[in-house]
């Protein structure tokens, strides 16, 4: 199981931009939670599991080149 959040100031945009990357490297999604920030920005945390041979080291590497995500972090 490996967590993950970041920032973004267009969450409309950058989560499915976030949930297709898991999609194509078959990850899985347990849980979804959307925050509101005090800077007019979102905090948007992920909970998900690998169901295929890439290892989320590989799906850090890929979210973190993302434009718009901000302050991403991944345990």
């Amino acid at each position: 199981m490996s967590f993950l959040s970041f920032n973004s100031h267009n969450p409309l945009d950058d989560i499915p931009r976030v949930l297709d990357l898991m999609r194509t490297m078959s990850f899985h999604l347990d849980e979804l939670k959307v925050l509101p920030n005090a800077n007019q920005s979102f905090c948007i945390e992920m909970t998900c599991a690998a169901n295929g041979r890439i290892n989320a080291h590989t799906l850090k590497h890929r979210i973190g080149k993302l434009q718009g995500i901000e302050k991403f972090h991944f345990v």
